[in-house]
């Protein structure tokens, strides 16, 4: 396993109809990548924009396409946010064949003048993604970088039974929205008491989102 690091200047088709919102911002950097949907064309992530000066979140007006799900830090003009984005219809092709079975990691980033983007995967997709990217982008630098899939494991911060709980509740869509299922249904199915699946989630949300932010807060 290999990490591959892209930075390049994004031609109108890598922006899209982000073009006008990147105005707002100083930087727009996604922290953690947590669900990531080829076929409906979706991804949710945990991001971190940094406005420009005089400007607050609630001034911008976001796209149909992006979802603000929660606001989980904000400190002046920086906000970082749970969000979800989805890919517009005339694009679905070009982001269906991103689908190379890798892991999308950081560093990402989006300005209106960089994009740079970080995987994880095999020797030969990360080749296949660094030439569509090529396609559509002005690359201008390149870097790959021997990885151990075991240093990216978030959830080895975790205790076993948290991990078991946030599995568990992530693959039966507690972390979807609108959920497809509540902290009752997810305790049952777990085996233990609702307030003890609760307890675990906090416990186990609140060092996620700390590895998340380490290098960040």
């Amino acid at each position: 396993m290999r990490k591959l690091i892209i930075k390049c200047r994004p031609h109108p088709i890598m922006i899209g109809e982000y073009q006008d919102l990147l105005e707002n911002f100083e930087s727009f950097e996604l922290i953690e990548l947590l669900k990531i949907d080829f076929e409906k064309g979706e991804k949710v992530g945990i991001v971190e924009l940094m406005l420009k000066p005089g400007l607050k979140l609630e001034d911008i007006e976001f796209p149909e396409s992006y979802e603000i799900l929660g606001i989980l830090k904000h400190e002046g003009p920086r906000y970082v946010l749970l969000g979800k984005v989805r890919a517009p219809k005339k694009l679905m092709p070009l982001f269906k064949m991103f689908d190379l079975d890798l892991v999308w990691t950081s560093p990402a980033k989006k300005t209106k003048n960089e994009v740079v983007v970080s995987v994880i995967g095999k020797e030969e997709n990360l080749r296949k993604l660094l030439g569509m990217i090529t396609k559509v982008s002005d690359v201008v630098d390149v870097s790959f970088q021997n990885v151990e899939v075991g240093t990216y494991d978030m959830l080895s911060c975790l205790t076993r039974k948290q991990k078991e709980v946030v599995t568990v509740a992530r693959n039966n869509g507690y972390y979807e929205h609108p959920r497809r299922i509540n902290a009752e249904e997810l305790s049952k199915k777990i085996g233990i008491s609702k307030a003890t699946t609760l307890e675990h989630l906090r416990k186990a949300e609140s060092r996620l989102m700390a590895v998340a932010f380490n290098g960040h807060g």
